[in-house]
């Protein structure tokens, strides 16, 4: 690998992370794509995006960076591989306005890629070695660059001059392109320089160990020029720094290059190629196209911008006098000078010093708030261990992140049992209530809305709880939901106190609206009752022998003398309802009781109705309070009556069953287990709404004309049933409704 000097990785360091100049941008006005043949680490590309950069950030021009690492891997695979790489960025990316290639591997993908990755965009090269290829660019269409046409003829004439003995000029070259676009110009040369013997130590047929013995056993009168080396015959790699500390190990006389890259690390000098005013020239000519110019009319630049460097401490070891060196030189390491790279190195640490400090004065503030927010968390962690309302806080996705001990203590959870838990694990959400409650809750605060409410939740010990609960949302920097806050206070006390209180008040006005009701009945009824005795004494004068009646008229008659008896009858029950008087408990026919009720419904509901009653084996003594039962089976009866359409069924079946403890515990009446007496009133009626069910027993409730019932019926049977220590209850589907009332068949040892 390359070692970098600790200039050089800082700025690698301040470029990639985009501190030095920023590459890309939210926003592209004009954008450009450098690919490099090389890899980051290669010892030229900071030279070349500083060129770039210099011209191209006053213009506000941004670029990004591509490596092709074809030094180390020359394969064809890896151009593949990159070739997929690169197409997969670009379609997932913006366009770009310009290509830039450096040295000749670049080129060679940008001309096969012209028309497809690169189709419409101007390419602009430099870095490329084979001037035949470069200049042939003039005659591409959308195609410019310049040449770096290395001074192969000057450097090898600075070589002579500076060694006096030398005849052999010997070259170290490898296999890559573009060693081997400079072997041939150092081949072409050769017919300037006779006498003299120009010797190619090819590492395509040496290993590196050859290399070095080969270079070992030069003699004085050889001069050295490196061109490549980064392959031995056997593909075995090295960086160029590794190869250059090889070389320079191995060798006792002065090494020169073309480039300048390696001087300073044991190169002597030469007429150098500057990567840095390649890139800034190739960088003008993209400036020129962006400002308008046709990139035909821009012809290939063929003279390179080079320039004799030397190296200070090489020159003193070789006895080279400055005096001796060509006019306008320029010396690097010289005592008491400072060179551009040196002026680089300086500005380098004082800006990576300057970016340290604020880094660490940026962490010390960091470190201040952090120290403050930690002693705010903490009171605020012992606030919320000491409130007694719960608190639970869950992160974007629902799972809880902390609970406060009150709710660890209500719940009876340890935190490590539901930690990472969403809250329908946490809860019971199983009655259709708390999963509308749950559904309207989410909606609400997955908008960013707050949501309070009250839920009924199960605990781990089958316990039910009443809490009043506060959800809210809290949000990050960006105003996106980070996580939910839940508050909860436990009223479950405060809520049965509630529903004790209005019960009791319900019962209050129910005893008053009653109280009004059975006076109010007690008068009507006593008024209707001399009215009955009237036509109840005339239709018995009717009946005396003194009338001459025929039988017709008799029959007439005595109809109206048994209906004023059977309406007396009523009144009497009415009166009975109103005072709430009964008769004493007694043992009771039921078979007739239920005969006579469907009997009586039969005369009375004129709608063409199927009255049915069936015993299904069931005992037919029951102790009780007959008139009050036969009330109760009367009002249901006619409410099924008036529920069914002309033609229908209402049915009466009367059997036994029993009630286990199970039964009675999930009961809502007050009932034991025991043999009860059932019996169903059931009819073929389009059923009762599911919206109401809970409402037919409440006093007043009805959903007919006021004209046909004050909505009592109900409640007076259900208070009937529970007076007789039994139970009602009520199914209804579309098919129909059934009432079944349950009365305890040993009722006589009950004290009712």
């Amino acid at each position: 690998m390359n070692r970098f000097t600790m200039p050089e990785c800082i700025l690698i360091i301040l470029f990639v992370t985009g501190i030095l100049a920023p590459l890309s941008g939210e926003e592209k006005d004009r954008s450009v794509l450098f690919i490099s043949s090389y890899h980051p680490s290669f010892s030229t590309f900071i030279h070349q995006v500083e060129g770039i950069q210099d011209s191209f950030k006053p213009e506000g021009i941004e670029f990004d960076v591509e490596f092709m690492d074809t030094k180390r891997f020359p394969e064809e695979e890896n151009r593949k591989l990159f070739r997929e790489y690169l197409s997969y960025k670009m379609s997932n990316s913006d366009p770009y306005d310009l290509i830039i290639t450096g040295d000749d591997n670049a080129l060679t993908f940008a001309l096969q890629e012209k028309e497809l990755l690169f189709s419409g965009m101007p390419i602009v090269f430099f870095g490329v070695n084979d001037t035949e290829k470069a200049v042939s660019m003039n005659n591409v269409s959308g195609v410019t660059g310049v040449v770096e046409q290395v001074s192969m003829a000057g450097t090898v004439e600075l070589m002579i001059e500076q060694n006096p003995g030398l005849r052999n000029i010997t070259v170290i070259v490898d296999g890559t392109a573009s060693g081997q676009g400079d072997l041939k110009t150092f081949w072409s040369v050769k017919e300037q320089f006779p006498g003299y013997s120009f010797i190619n130590l090819d590492l395509r047929k040496l290993t590196w160990d050859e290399l070095a013995q080969k270079l070992e056993n030069l003699n004085d009168r050889s001069g050295v020029l490196l061109l490549s080396a980064y392959f031995d015959k056997n593909d075995q790699s090295k960086s160029f720094n590794e190869s250059l500390k090889l070389i320079y190990k191995s060798l006792s006389l002065p090494i020169y290059h073309l480039w300048y890259h390696g001087l300073g690390d044991g190169v002597l000098g030469g007429r150098l190629i500057s990567h840095y005013e390649q890139a800034q020239t190739a960088a003008g000519l993209a400036i020129d196209i962006f400002n308008g110019k046709d990139i035909n009319s821009i012809k290939v630049i063929e003279t390179s911008p080079n320039q004799y460097y030397f190296d200070y401490n090489e020159l003193k070891r070789f006895n080279i006098s400055l005096a001796d060196l060509p006019e306008g030189s320029k010396i690097i390491n010289s005592p008491g000078t400072m060179d551009k790279e040196k002026i680089v190195e300086i500005v380098i640490y004082s800006t990576a010093f300057l970016l340290l400090l604020v880094i660490l004065l940026v962490l010390l503030l960091n470190f201040i708030k952090r120290k403050k927010a930690e002693v705010f968390l903490r009171h605020l962690r012992q606030a919320s261990e000491q409130i007694i309302d719960t608190i639970e806080l869950y992160d974007k996705n629902r799972k809880l992140i902390y609970a406060n001990p009150a709710f660890l203590a209500m719940h009876n959870y340890t935190l490590e049992q539901i930690l990472g838990k969403k809250p329908e694990q946490i809860f019971s959400t199983s009655t259709a209530e708390n999963l509308r409650k749950t559904e309207e809750l989410w909606r609400d605060v997955e908008k960013g809305n707050p949501w309070r409410g009250q839920f009924s939740n199960e605990n781990p010990d089958g316990s039910v709880i009443i809490q009043d609960i506060s959800v809210s949302p809290f949000f990050d920097e960006k105003g996106q939901i980070n996580g939910y806050l839940s508050i909860k206070k436990d009223i479950t006390e405060l809520v049965g106190l509630m529903e004790e209180k209005n019960s009791i008040l319900e019962h209050l006005m129910q005893a008053q609206k009653l109280e009004s009701i059975g006076q109010l009945a007690g008068g009507i009824a006593h008024d209707f009752n001399n009215i009955l005795s009237g036509i109840m004494s005339a239709s018995q004068l009717l009946l005396s022998p003194e009338r001459l009646m025929d039988e017709k008229a008799k029959k007439y008659a005595r109809m109206i003398y048994d209906s004023c008896g059977d309406g007396a009858d009523l009144v009497s029950k009415l009166l009975n309802f109103s005072q709430g008087n009964r008769s004493s408990i007694r043992k009771v026919d039921m078979e007739t009781v239920v005969s006579e009720v469907v009997e009586i419904l039969r005369l009375t509901i004129k709608k063409n109705i199927n009255f049915v009653f069936e015993n299904e084996n069931a005992p037919c003594t029951l102790f009780c309070e007959s008139s009050s039962i036969q009330n109760a089976l009367l009002n249901l009866g006619i409410n099924a009556g008036q529920a069914v359409e002309p033609g229908g069924t209402v049915s009466f079946i009367m059997n036994e069953r029993s009630l286990d403890r199970d039964y009675c515990y999930r009961s809502l009446c007050s009932v034991y287990p025991g043999r009860y007496l059932s019996i169903k009133v059931s009819d073929t009626g389009p059923g009762i709404p599911e919206e109401i069910q809970d409402k037919i027993y409440e006093p007043f409730f009805t959903t007919r004309e006021t004209s046909r019932g004050v909505g009592l019926g109900l409640t007076s049977v259900k208070r009937i049933v529970e007076e007789h220590r039994g139970c009602i209850e009520m199914s209804s589907s579309a098919e129909g409704t059934v009432f079944e009332i349950l009365i305890p068949l040993d009722l006589e040892s009950l004290n009712i």
